[in-house]
């Protein structure tokens, strides 16, 4: 199963990643810092879970996900932000997000949401 983490933030892109390698070593764990470095990578690996950060320079989350989430229909998104208002988590709802995680969060936290996502793609299979 393979996995793309998207931020512009490196620490926590390496966090995430030592998170769910030492909790699902059987991920494959790929890493972008940006959406155009995203899609890049998604167009060569097929990613069952893109979780991706909404604040980026370039084209943002809530874009990138509203623009390939069409082209890329067996993969299941994941959001992490900071942000925390109503009409984000409708705009989450809106685009098909299974999760959404606010920063910060523990490492329980994104083992947890990722189990649920792990387990649900395999009920699709």
């Amino acid at each position: 199963m393979n996995i793309l983490i998207i931020d512009d933030d490196f620490m926590l892109t390496g966090g995430v990643k030592r998170t769910l390698k030492k909790n699902f070593p059987d991920l494959n764990v790929y890493e972008a810092s940006s959406a155009k470095e995203a899609l890049v990578i998604m167009e060569v690996n097929h990613m069952d879970i893109v979780l991706t950060d909404i604040i980026m320079p370039g084209m943002d989350g809530w874009t990138f996900i509203e623009t390939y989430r069409h082209r890329f229909l067996d993969t299941q998104w994941m959001v992490m932000t900071g942000l925390s208002s109503h009409s984000d988590f409708r705009k989450a709802m809106q685009l098909g997000v299974k999760s959404y995680l606010l920063k910060p969060f523990s490492k329980s936290e994104l083992s947890k949401n990722i189990s649920e996502l792990i387990h649900s793609s395999k009920s699709f299979n």
